[in-house]
């Protein structure tokens, strides 16, 4: 039986050529990003889920890891840093690190990073009963060029180094791997991971992926640098909250707001985002609003209730940034309508929001379930409890 999965692998040696001059004099993936090196951050997520070994495959300019080295005392995973020339290949530097690798570990390539919940990567590793896992982004957006394509069992059958087969799926470079078939790497050789590796588990369907549909933020060009220091600029600070019944009064089973007049507010709401306001916390509201799809509820009412909330807001020093509904009927089989993720995913995306570091106030069983989809922690609004005092509770 697998024991857990207690050792990552980071490659991080190449010379990151596609952001030269920023890589001039620092390597790619201890670059800053918001007072930190970029590959602080990968380990910092790796300490929360308690990994024991962190072997960082250096090479060019090894000797400015050491930094990294200092900054993560404070952590309890032991850092090793693995030396290989700085020409080798992914590949390559694998095979040196051979001897220090654990029977099961997860590899990460050092300039991308995905707020990971790793306990789900795992269960679904597990689930598969296969010896490797890749974790994959669904590229509905066109965020990247996909070259990834699974099958409907989430196996992986092709990887496309051309990224010119209009494939679904982008490979974000983390991985479950077994030692073994790194032994297959050739030591006279100067080879990549992708190609003495990973075109060889798929062909044997040996591999499985991980779907998430959560954007990554990696160091490949200056337009993701940029994009990354804006992410990790947002981390802590939106809070999502439901409309019904935790803004406003919510109306019997079967009913709707249908206008401006029968919005009313709950206790303690308006004192909440005023709260929120002054923790500089930025307000996302996400709501089912099956009553467009009903003709219960005109759009043009429902913009109305949403603008004055906006307005509401911002009279108490609170910034809503959006207000995200799904119109469709329960039976219409959307991505949106709660329980499903995708007004969080659709938040996520415009605002580059981190959401495992995010806050979701809700108070239906759906958005407990629309939550837990997309790793956002969750708080619960009793009816005996004011939104106000729910949040004042908590350590912003």
């Amino acid at each position: 039986m697998m024991k857990k999965v207690k050792q990552a692998v980071i490659l991080a040696g190449g010379l990151g050529a596609r952001i030269y001059p920023l890589s001039n004099s620092t390597p790619k993936p201890m670059l800053d990003i918001g007072g930190y090196p970029f590959l602080y951050y990968l380990i910092e997520r790796l300490e929360k889920y308690k990994f024991s070994e962190v072997l960082i495959l250096v090479g060019y300019k090894s000797e400015k890891f050491k930094k990294l080295l200092h900054l993560c005392k404070k952590f309890k995973i032991n850092i090793k840093l693995i030396y290989s020339p700085t020409n080798y290949n992914t590949g390559a530097r694998l095979k040196v690190a051979y001897p220090y690798l654990k029977d099961f570990f997860f590899l990460m390539y050092g300039d991308n990073f995905l707020p990971f919940n790793f306990d789900e990567i795992l269960k679904n590793y597990i689930k598969k009963k296969l010896d490797n896992q890749l974790v994959v982004y669904r590229n509905v957006d066109n965020y990247s060029t996909s070259n990834i394509k699974i099958n409907k069992d989430n196996i992986v059958t092709d990887y496309d180094s051309t990224r010119k087969k209009g494939y679904d799926f982008v490979n974000i470079g983390f991985f479950i791997l077994r030692k073994k078939y790194i032994s297959n790497i050739s030591s006279s050789k100067n080879c990549k991971f992708e190609n003495q590796v990973l075109i060889k588990l798929i062909k044997k369907k040996k591999i499985s992926a991980y779907i998430t549909s959560h954007r990554y933020y990696s160091l490949s060009n200056m337009s993701r640098y940029f994009l990354t220091n804006h992410f990790f600029k947002n981390r802590n600070r939106f809070v999502f909250l439901d409309r019904d019944g935790v803004l406003n009064v919510k109306k019997e089973k079967g009913e709707y707001v249908e206008n401006l007049k029968e919005f009313i507010w709950k206790k303690g709401s308006l004192k909440a985002i005023k709260f929120l306001g002054k923790k500089n916390k930025k307000i996302i509201i996400i709501s089912n609003q099956a009553g467009i799809a009903l003709n219960k509820v005109q759009l043009e009412d429902l913009n109305k209730i949403h603008n004055y909330i906006i307005n509401k807001s911002l009279e108490l020093g609170a910034n809503v940034e959006d207000i995200i509904f799904c119109p469709h009927h329960w039976d219409d089989n959307c991505s949106c309508r709660k329980p499903k993720s995708g007004m969080l995913y659709h938040a996520q995306k415009k605002f580059n929001i981190d959401l495992t570091n995010s806050l979701f106030v809700g108070d239906q069983k759906t958005d407990r379930m629309c939550a837990k989809n997309a790793n956002v922690p969750y708080l619960h609004l009793n009816k005996n409890k004011s939104l106000y005092d729910l949040l004042k509770q908590q350590k912003f």
